[in-house]
């Protein structure tokens, strides 16, 4: 394990995976925007992905999102981005570059390069969508400070498995 791998950023991260400075990442779809735009790095040649063991059959859910806050000082603009980054077009545009999937369900996915209409497939046919922990989806911010915690503490520096399983059960336990 590198030396800086919990201090590193997403970009640096798979900036090593295309320069060949690391076997592999945890990442997910959208680490395909990064390797699109890589000269002579292409997808099932020069990168893949594999699926958790244990995770058949499941598509972690984690959403992108334009807000419109409540004090809007500009709503009927908002309005019109917000139904611009709805469209068809526009989630074309945003996903086939960004490395993501379309929300919507009508998107015609042809635009799109191998690996995103693999995983678009992933997800239609997934039996279980089970929410993203990280991105405030699949529990509330005080669990998620403490599995941050016992990541840093336990899983990060001293690797110590009992003590980092122990904490993950406790974390969510509470």
């Amino acid at each position: 394990i590198n030396e800086d791998a919990s201090s590193i950023g997403l970009t640096e991260s798979n900036q090593n995976i295309i320069e060949g400075n690391a076997a592999f990442i945890h990442q997910g779809n959208w680490a395909a925007g990064a390797y699109r735009n890589a000269e002579d790095f292409n997808y099932d040649e020069d990168w893949g992905f594999k699926t958790y063991p244990g995770s058949e059959g499941m598509y972690m859910l984690h959403f992108d999102s334009f807000l419109y806050p409540s004090d809007n000082p500009s709503p009927e603009a908002t309005k019109t981005f917000l139904s611009f980054v709805g469209s068809e077009a526009a989630q074309v545009a945003f996903n086939q570059y960004k490395g993501s999937s379309p929300t919507r369900t009508d998107v015609d996915m042809s635009e799109f390069g191998p690996y995103l209409q693999e995983t678009q497939e992933d997800f239609a046919s997934a039996e279980q969508r089970p929410p993203n922990l990280q991105h405030g989806l699949g529990v509330p911010s005080e669990t998620m400070t403490a599995l941050n915690e016992v990541i840093s503490s336990e899983f990060s520096g001293p690797y110590n498995v009992d003590a980092a399983t122990q904490g993950f059960v406790d974390a969510v336990s509470n």
